[in-house]
């Protein structure tokens, strides 16, 4: 009882499905390969194991409720895999959730149609440009009608369609243009008063033989110390704390129903553009700057008495 039972094709199954190798011990392609060596090889869900103590090489016996026996041999077992959950949660009357294990079964599609016959079955497919327009005008020219159609695109669209999913990248996105604004404007204050107050040590580098574009030179070599170290400790600071406080964002998301762990991606193209914005920022603001020490008349700051 609650087992699940899926009859595949070995080969179209691994070049139609898509399954994040790194959740099980090996590539998933290895247990399709071991699969299809023997047409009686069956993979079970890992809970099999634990709950009944089979092993890899034991034979089990399965059968739905109208029909016969068939003997499968376990191959491999598996914590997960493409549309199976391991666990229901149900909610009973007095307001707990009650955990209900379910398992499953791969085995050849063909073992089964040969011992059972065709049964009602789901068909997957992978269309070459993510488009499943042709199957809906296909269904309308033959005039048929899908039993289940499920488009994966359009559940992908309408999931970041989602208010709890959308706030949350709004909250995100805002706290970051709010801080990246924050920090440019502290960076132009503080450099603007710190330029100010440095004028006539300007003044003295200027008299001593340094050429303007030495000077510029200098405040450019302070600035990559300065702001360089700052953003490359910041960005350490950043990730470390994602990894401790981004795993809290899923409570938001009914974490008990999640069948696949949660996992921090961290792409470099979202730190390439990261880095971009905070360097177009830092370009901006050096050009004020630029603006402003040109403006600065060095001469005049070299007068009798002034120190």
């Amino acid at each position: 009882s609650n087992v699940m039972l899926m009859g595949i094709n070995t080969k179209e199954f691994g070049e139609t499905a898509w399954f994040k190798s790194s959740l099980l011990p090996l590539h998933w392609y290895e247990y399709l390969n071991a699969m299809s060596q023997n047409s009686r090889a069956v993979l079970v869900s890992s809970n099999f194991r634990d709950n009944y103590g089979f092993e890899v090489g034991d034979v089990i016996n399965y059968k739905t409720r109208d029909s016969d026996y068939v003997k499968g041999i376990i191959y491999g077992f598996v914590d997960y895999w493409p549309s199976y959950a391991p666990v229901t949660r149900t909610k009973g009357s007095d307001g707990l959730y009650k955990e209900t294990d379910n398992y499953l079964i791969v085995a050849h599609l063909s073992q089964l149609q040969a011992s059972w016959g065709i049964t009602p079955y789901q068909v997957w497919m992978k269309t070459r440009n993510g488009s499943s327009a042709f199957l809906y005008e296909y269904a309308d020219e033959n005039e048929l009608k899908f039993t289940v159609f499920e488009d994966t695109a359009a559940s992908l669209v309408e999931l970041k369609n989602e208010p709890v999913f959308q706030g949350t990248n709004g909250i995100l996105t805002v706290g970051f243009i709010c801080v990246l604004l924050l920090c440019s404007v502290g960076f132009l204050i503080y450099w603007i008063l710190s330029i100010r107050s440095r004028t006539l040590q300007f003044g003295i580098f200027r008299a001593m033989g340094m050429s303007m574009r030495e000077v510029v030179t200098m405040l450019l070599v302070e600035q990559f110390f300065l702001t360089g170290c700052s953003i490359g400790a910041g960005a350490a600071v950043g990730a470390l704390a994602s990894r401790f406080y981004v795993p809290l964002i899923q409570i938001a998301y009914s974490a008990a129903d999640q069948v696949i762990p949660l996992e921090i991606v961290s792409l470099t193209a979202d730190y390439i553009r990261l880095f971009a914005v905070i360097g177009i920022v830092i370009l901006i603001c050096m050009i004020v700057l630029g603006v402003l020490i040109s403006k600065i008349k060095i001469s005049q700051a070299l007068k009798l008495g002034e120190d």
